[in-house]
């Protein structure tokens, strides 16, 4: 069994029910569209609520422009994140990164409580620059 059926059998074959996801797909094609679309797929029928994704600043794929025309917001990174690995020393992509911040479909603004894209924006904002959907 290779590394893509685990990843097919344990990640994409079953639902996803969860208020928040955090999503750092394997990078490697096509593995990355996958984890996209189910991503997508499991967030427009509102099993997950909201996410965030973090990918390769690959602009020149359509899952990166399926996840910018449904994104509240993105935060394309100053420098490459540097991932930290216990068995491997220096463990850095070889391109730029972006956070895509997918909000809550359902979400009601409540008095007193921040836009889940203001809460986006400040944690993301120290990491490079935010930019905000059109929606």
């Amino acid at each position: 069994s290779t590394a893509s059926d685990v990843y097919k059998r344990q990640g994409l074959a079953q639902p996803w029910r969860a208020q928040t996801v955090w999503l750092n797909p394997p990078y490697s094609t096509p593995l990355i569209g996958q984890f996209i679309d189910k991503l997508l797929s499991e967030w427009q029928e509102q099993r997950v609520s909201q996410a965030v994704v973090l990918t390769n600043s690959a602009t020149d794929t359509s899952w990166f422009h399926a996840l910018l025309e449904v994104a509240s917001g993105v935060c394309l990174t100053r420098g490459r994140v540097n991932f930290y690995s216990p068995i491997h020393a220096g463990n850095s992509p070889r391109q730029g990164q972006a956070f895509f911040y997918l909000r809550d479909i359902s979400h009601r603004a409540k008095r007193g409580q921040l836009d889940p894209l203001t809460v986006f924006k400040q944690r993301f904002d120290e990491f490079g620059t935010i930019v905000e959907a059109s929606l």
